[in-house]
């Protein structure tokens, strides 16, 4: 069985309100948010939402394509940052795993989504 890590939405009080980055870690998430903190951003990224599955890399891209070719959000195209508000992102996550993305690869994982800001738990069933 594959690793568990995470997919992760991020916001900065720097960047647009309208603006989130996406991505995955191997890591938790506030890891990898203190390492993205360097002098290319004025402040710190605030976690919005995490997701925990060992299927987090298929997530992670199956997510980005969807925002990038369905809905053209991608702001620049081999970055990952998004021109979405970070409710619309996490609608669109949960959504994703909610329909199993039609996908037998995803129906054996399991997905606990946390909002961080909020401390709003969500979490699906093993299937």
């Amino acid at each position: 069985m594959q690793e568990k890590g995470y997919v992760y939405i991020l916001t900065n009080p720097s960047f647009r309100e309208d603006w989130v980055k996406i991505g995955k870690s191997s890591r938790p998430v506030d890891v990898r948010s203190k390492e993205l903190d360097n002098t290319a951003v004025p402040l710190p990224f605030e976690i919005y939402a995490t997701v925990k599955s060992n299927k987090y890399s298929y997530i992670e891209s199956s997510l980005h394509k969807i925002l990038t070719d369905l809905a053209d959000k991608r702001i620049r195209k081999n970055r990952e940052f998004f021109n979405i508000k970070p409710e619309e992102a996490l609608t669109a996550l949960y959504n994703r795993q909610s329909h199993k993305y039609s996908h037998q690869s995803l129906r054996s994982s399991s997905m606990t989504i946390v909002m961080d800001s909020d401390r709003i738990g969500v979490r699906n069933r093993q299937c």
